[in-house]
């Protein structure tokens, strides 16, 4: 893997914007565990314009990436939280059904909607953590005394 990553590095030099490359160093870094790195690189590829049959493919990537990222270091990554929350609605197997596209959506929404408040509970930050999706404070739980 060193070797191809090295191979990929080489041609990245001579042209840093290439959304494929960028794309395939991005899918070895996420592969080996990089997962700044494929964010990064990922990100890039999108920013410079991918050809059509590899647009699917590159936010498919980018949202796992930021899926396992957001869940292994949500602060560290929170700072991606909406472009991630696009990234549910658009990254999809071009392949699928509009009704499996449907249910798709619904399943990441909603385990961003649900990512959100653990998050704020660990770090701390309790007012966000009990906020309901409208923006309005739930209820706060009473201790027993």
């Amino acid at each position: 893997m060193k070797a191809k990553l090295k191979k990929i590095d080489d041609s990245l030099k001579n042209n840093p914007k290439d959304p494929a490359g960028l794309l395939e160093r991005g899918e070895l870094r996420l592969e080996q565990g990089d997962l700044t790195g494929a964010v990064q690189d990922l990100r890039q590829a999108l920013a410079n314009n991918p050809p059509a049959d590899l647009l699917p493919r590159t936010r498919n990537r980018l949202y796992e990436a930021m899926t396992e990222g957001l869940r292994l270091e949500f602060a560290a990554n929170e700072k991606y939280l909406d472009e991630y929350k696009k990234l549910c609605e658009t990254a999809f197997d071009p392949n699928l059904k509009e009704e499996e596209k449907g249910k798709e959506r619904e399943l990441r929404l909603s385990t961003t909607s649900a990512c959100s408040p653990r998050a704020a509970r660990k770090q701390g930050r309790l007012v966000e953590a009990f906020s309901t999706p409208t923006g309005n404070s739930a209820p706060v739980p009473q201790e027993k005394r």
